[in-house]
């Protein structure tokens, strides 16, 4: 009798230590989910990747829900681009801002589906039909980098191009930064003021080939407005 009980504290254990790290792998993600910065989504679909799961973004655009840091969440709505976010980067309150598909129609689909009510359906057509700067919404070159290109690593030191021939975090492994048709630095162009940016293109493969030694890694292609 003894030894059962010893046997089933023991079990008991074993499954305790087995629950308890798959328990303290989760955390709560929060977040508001926009167009053009400040238009709410509402009813924009947000996906646990692994597990399927799903809620759904209020009449704010706000969302709530728990998964394990090492998933993915996945953002769709109705005429918009997908977004997909990995959760161990995600730093709460998450503000996700998602693209149109492409086409003015496109707004009205998400009109149509529920996402925006009509008064922000015009507001959404004004910013449509006007030409923002390519900075738009964003305070300066890295935090640009971060929001238009989710697939590359920035910090200060470089840019690393997931996908690009690199196999760690070492300097031989940043991508190489080409400002204007020029060999340059990432020192040089966060000295850039933001408004003056044209477009910025990451570059891998054959069209990175091109700018010779360092390009294996990628390239950053910066362009500015003429003046």
């Amino acid at each position: 009798m003894k030894t059962s009980k010893i046997s089933n504290i023991a079990i008991l254990m074993m499954i305790m230590l087995i629950i308890i790290p798959a328990f303290a792998q989760n955390k709560v993600v929060g977040g508001k989910v926009t167009t053009y910065k400040t238009i709410a989504l509402k009813n924009a679909k947000v996906t646990v990747k692994k597990t399927k799961q799903v809620t759904y973004t209020d009449s704010l655009g706000n969302f709530k829900l728990e998964c394990n840091v090492k998933d993915k969440l996945i953002i769709t709505a109705k005429g918009f681009k997908s977004r997909t976010i990995k959760v161990k980067n995600i730093k709460d309150p998450l503000k996700i801002d998602i693209e149109i598909e492409g086409e003015e129609s496109d707004l009205d689909l998400a009109f149509a589906n529920g996402h925006m009510n009509s008064k922000e359906l015009k507001e959404a057509k004004v910013f449509y039909n006007t030409v923002q700067p390519y900075s738009f919404g964003y305070n300066n070159i890295i935090d640009l980098l971060k929001g238009k290109f989710p697939g590359a690593t920035i910090s200060d030191a470089g840019v690393i191009i997931r996908g690009a021939n690199t196999q760690s975090n070492s300097t031989s492994n940043y991508a190489l930064i080409v400002l204007n048709g020029a060999i340059s630095t990432i020192d040089a162009i966060t000295m850039i003021n933001i408004v003056e940016i044209k477009n910025i293109k990451i570059l891998t493969g054959p069209a990175a080939s091109r700018w010779g030694t360092g390009s294996s890694n990628g390239v950053v292609f910066v362009e500015l407005l003429q003046k």
